[in-house]
């Protein structure tokens, strides 16, 4: 609740860190919920990102606090937001996981599928070629670091393929998924 008004989103970034100390799992739809919140404007996402980047007193980066921005842009389409922030992961030493990929991959299913594309008929060849071989690249960068290719980054791959009109690799993507399992 305290997420709603905007000056409390410090708190909230403050409360996410004190979880993460304490090493307190902070679920998904915890992440979800807040980033709902930030997520309404882009100004608010770009706020959010300024409070965490600029070590306003009792926040820090987290994974978790990344991951908030992540679904917030995720959520929005809003692929290059995305991919900028998770290169904070790495500037920031910060460890991603699953979350963070499934995000990225959202980013891209929600674009190809979202208001972003509205207005155009069909999406160029080299435009879904260029999505598809980024959602490939989050994926193998996922399976580098060691986390498995299922729960919700197989649901955004499969978002992903099916808004790109790849029902036939959607379908292999799902076989070797349940082979796999």
């Amino acid at each position: 609740a305290f997420s709603r008004a905007r000056l409390q989103d410090h708190n909230v970034f403050a409360a996410l860190c004190e979880m993460e100390e304490a090493e307190i799992p902070v679920s998904r739809a915890l992440i979800e919920s807040v980033s709902t919140q930030i997520g309404f404007t882009p100004g608010r996402i770009k706020n959010a990102r300024f409070i965490l980047t600029n070590g306003t007193e009792g926040t820090a980066i987290t994974t978790a606090s990344l991951n908030v921005i992540m679904a917030a842009l995720g959520g929005r389409g809003d692929t290059e937001g995305s991919f900028e922030t998770f290169a904070l992961f790495e500037q920031y030493g910060v460890e991603p996981n699953a979350d963070t990929y499934a995000y990225m991959l959202e980013s891209l299913a929600t674009y190809r599928t979202g208001e972003q594309n509205k207005g155009e008929e069909d999406s160029s060849p080299e435009d879904v070629s260029r999505h598809m071989t980024v959602a490939r690249e989050v994926m193998k960068e996922a399976r580098n670091s060691g986390i498995s290719a299922s729960g919700e980054i197989l649901h955004q791959y499969l978002r992903t393929l099916c808004a790109a009109g790849l029902l036939e690799e959607t379908v292999e993507a799902l076989k070797e998924a349940v082979e796999r399992n």
